[in-house]
């Protein structure tokens, strides 16, 4: 027998109250006994489990006598055919109707079975591929489980399921609310419909009551004494809405609304609905088109649901659209999404679209919030401040305020994880630039806004990471808008921001950028400037046949304008870039070049950078004194000229000279002074080398966990960054501390890694120290075979860089098999 049928056993449940009988008293008037009997009868009313057929005659009796059935012999036999069609029992026979009652027996118990209706259920259809939002889920049902519950309104953005959620607990709860469940659409049907339709479905009609009023009243009467649940949705308009809402102790009231007023309106707790996470995302996609499809392309799968940041309207119609187009892959759909401004065209099937969902917020906007929130898209989703957007309409940053504030009630605005900023949804942000007519008046103004944001921060001061989209999108719209002085602009105010805050990726864009403003302003001046800012650049991040490349071209142009000063700054970085691929005689002409150019330009600061690098080619040929000495005198020069990027350089490679020659005092007083300067400069692009350093001072000391806390540091900014020569060191650093703490495999597999590194970027004095050291490991792992073939490769480059370590590949090499020579200085 299959389980009883819940909904229409209620009708045992509703029918004792309303004689006021308890559990307890139906259970005596059945004939169970005992402590529990209570919960007995309480599972006979749920269905929880079927009685056994020798109660059938207490059962008549109770139905009869106690639920004054008597006086409704119809309604008896339609409750008993209920009891048989879930219980089992028999039908009732004449001659049994005879044994209880003198009445004439009504009808067949076959045609009365609908006399009792089940409790109303006004919810739509329970929803195929609903995924996720349990703790939304549970948050609702535990408060509308509570014994006085205020109302519930789930509060967010247009497309974003506060329907769907509605609908989910309404089935979950719909044992709970033994009288019903009503639900209406108040965006579509007027009060006065909805007070007449909820009425119908407790069998009443109030087509007399003209007014709402008195249907309203009409309405919370009927359901004073009911135990149901009341859900709104998308509620708009709190007067009408607040007539409607039961009064009664064991009614409970769930609201949906896009508006945080309506609900506050409605003394409502609110419930904030956001996106779906990533893998909800997923799982609903996989849930329409099968997991086959999906494990296919799983990272499109990720990045579709990641472009449309979870919006479940637009998940479910690019769900339903590839569903029908089974054999369209989902990277031409990703393609298609792509393209903000088709995207929108992109999120609709058959009468659902996520524009008509966001049409419906945007009629309820006044004329000054329109322009506002037009404008809001402009900045693409990303995170923006008051004060950009009041410059940007020309409005006080109290106004702009203001209005944010009211979109963020209509949820149209978020407040951004980040202070002081707001953000919108990506859709919402391409919804938003289609109402703006002509954006140029916008944009303008925004390239201005960001260019004296710039000019106010000073070029010392950090610039908030939340802000460099903006700004560089302030430079890309310029570029487009062939706004080509203030490109040449914004490259002026950020390239020291970009290399201190090891901006990489966004300065190669904007050096590119700046390349062609300059050409197309025909500013040879400028280009020669750009080019080489752009050759550094690529350099920091290892770029060095780019760098090689942006750097002559710069020469070749400053020498040409007899330009010394850029003469001197090219000649300088080239010298830098032939040092680091180990090219010594290069490295020592283009040295003796700039220190003549930045003299004859009269650059002090320049001459001590030239000393500086001078100074790290003698460190790396041994000539340890002379590095000291012109390090001394760079430090000087680089002090008064307040040149701290250049002064934490300079102190580095004091600290490299300290470990070289084991004198782990001086390493560490030289490293103390620049942790110094970069606490109090905010230098990202140095901390990583910093961090190295440290690991390396604490690995000395034989502080192994230490050493890899500083490493992993070091290891995170260096990828972060992108800087792979230093990525490439720390691997090394952190090979040797791991051998050193006995994980000789774990070592083993870093020092290859940071030398497969060093090979591919040709830092090839780094490649001779860590082929000797991690030929070493080898030795001591038992494979000299190994040990030996590195040694041999390290030998010769050592003898072409004049490397003072030579020595010690001969010494390893003639030595007999037994000798360990580890070394891990």
């Amino acid at each position: 027998m299959t389980k009883p049928n819940a909904q229409r056993l209620m009708a045992l449940t509703r029918l004792r109250r309303e004689v006021g009988l308890s559990l307890t008293d139906m259970a005596r008037r059945c004939g169970l006994q005992g402590k529990q009997s209570h919960q007995t009868a309480g599972a006979w009313e749920r269905g929880g489990y079927v009685p056994s057929p020798r109660r059938r005659p207490r059962m008549i009796g109770y139905l009869w006598d106690d639920l004054q059935l008597r006086n409704a012999p119809e309604t008896f036999e339609a409750v008993w055919a209920i009891l048989e069609e879930e219980w089992g029992w028999d039908p009732i026979s004449n001659e049994e109707w005879a044994s209880f009652t003198s009445q004439p027996r009504p009808l067949p118990a076959g045609d009365q079975r609908e006399a009792i209706q089940p409790a109303p259920f006004q919810a739509p259809a329970a929803i195929p591929h609903f995924v996720g939002r349990e703790e939304d889920i549970q948050q609702v049902c535990h408060a509308l489980g509570q014994e006085r519950s205020e109302a519930i309104a789930l509060v967010g953005m247009g497309g974003i399921g506060k329907t769907a959620i509605a609908v989910h607990v309404a089935h979950t709860l719909r044992a709970q609310f033994m009288d019903g469940v009503f639900w209406a659409n108040a965006m579509i049907a007027a009060p006065l419909d909805i007070a007449q339709s909820w009425a119908r479905a407790s069998g009443y009609d109030f087509r007399d009551l003209p007014d709402i009023e008195s249907r309203a009243a009409a309405i919370r009467a009927v359901l004073a004494d009911k135990q149901a649940l009341v859900i709104i949705d998308d509620a708009v308009d709190v007067t009408g809405i607040r007539a409607l809402l039961p009064s009664g102790a064991r009614c409970r009231v769930l609201l949906t609304t896009r508006s945080h007023d309506v609900a506050a309106g409605l003394n409502a707790r609110i419930v904030p609905i956001g996106e779906l996470h990533a893998t909800q995302g997923v799982s609903l996609l996989r849930r329409v088109l099968g997991p086959e499809r999906i494990a296919a392309e799983e990272e499109a799968a990720q990045a579709i649901c990641s472009l449309v940041e979870g919006l479940p309207l637009a998940v479910e119609i690019i769900a339903q659209r590839l569903n029908s187009r089974r054999d369209q892959p989902l990277s031409d759909m990703l393609a298609l999404l792509r393209n903000a401004s088709e995207r929108l065209d992109a999120l609709h099937i058959s009468d659902r679209a996520v524009r008509a969902a966001f049409e419906v917020s945007w009629t309820q906007l006044h004329d000054g919030l329109r322009t506002l929130f037009a404008c809001t898209g402009v900045f693409e989703g990303a995170p923006f401040t008051a004060r950009a957007l009041a410059y940007m309409v020309a409005a006080t940053e109290t106004s702009a305020t203001n209005l944010l504030w009211e979109l963020q009630a209509l949820s149209l605005m978020s407040k951004a994880e980040e202070p002081n900023r707001f953000r919108q949804h990506a859709l919402l942000a391409d919804f938003a630039r289609e109402k703006i007519e002509d954006d140029s008046l916008y944009l303008t103004r925004m390239i201005e806004f960001y260019q004296l944001f710039l000019r106010e921060k000073g070029e010392d001061d950090l610039l908030p990471a939340e802000e460099w989209r903006n700004v560089m999108f302030a430079m890309h719209a310029a570029a487009r808008r062939n706004c080509w002085a203030a490109v040449l602009g914004y490259t002026a105010l950020l390239a020291s921001r970009w290399l201190t805050q090891a901006e990489y990726d966004r300065a190669r864009q904007g050096y590119a950028l700046a390349a062609e403003a300059a050409r197309q302003l025909d500013a040879e001046d400028q280009l020669t400037q750009v080019l080489i800012g752009w050759g550094d650049i690529c350099y920091a991040q290892n770029k060095f046949d780019e760098s090689g490349k942006y750097l002559r071209q710069g020469l070749t142009l400053a020498r040409q304008r007899r330009d010394q000063l850029h003469t001197a700054q090219a000649q300088y970085y080239l010298a830098r870039l032939a040092l680091q691929q180990g090219v010594h005689e290069e490295t020592d002409q283009r040295l003796t070049d700039s220190l003549a150019a930045y003299r004859a330009a009269g650059d002090i600061c320049g001459e001590s950078k030239v000393q500086a690098l001078r100074a790290e080619l003698l460190f790396q040929i041994g000539e340890y004194d002379e590095a000291i000495a012109l390090c001394s005198q760079a430090r000087q020069t680089q002090a008064q000229c307040g040149s701290a990027f250049d002064l934490i350089e300079t102190l580095q490679i004091l600290v490299n000279i300290g470990f070289a020659q084991r004198d782990y005092q001086q390493a560490e007083r030289y490293l103390d002074e620049l942790r110094g300067e970069l606490e109090t400069r905010n230098l990202v692009a140095k901390s990583g080398e910093c961090y190295l350093s440290l690991a390396t001072l604490n690995r000395y000391r034989k502080e192994w966990e230490k050493a890899w806390k500083w490493s992993e540091k070091s290891r995170i900014i260096s990828e972060k960054t992108g800087r792979r020569v230093w990525l490439a060191r720390t691997l090394y650093e952190q090979a040797i501390i791991r051998t050193e703490m006995g994980m000789t495999a774990e070592g083993l597999a870093l020092g290859e890694e940071s030398l497969a590194i060093m090979t591919e970027l040709r830092d090839q004095y780094s490649c001779v120290i860590c082929m000797k050291v991690l030929g070493d490991f080898y030795l001591r792992a038992g494979k000299r075979d190994r040990a030996e073939a590195l040694w041999i490769r390290g030998k010769r480059l050592a003898q072409s860089l004049q490397h003072p370590i030579t020595r010690q590949f001969d010494e390893r090499l003639h030595a007999p098999a037994s000798t360990d020579h580890v070394n891990s200085g």
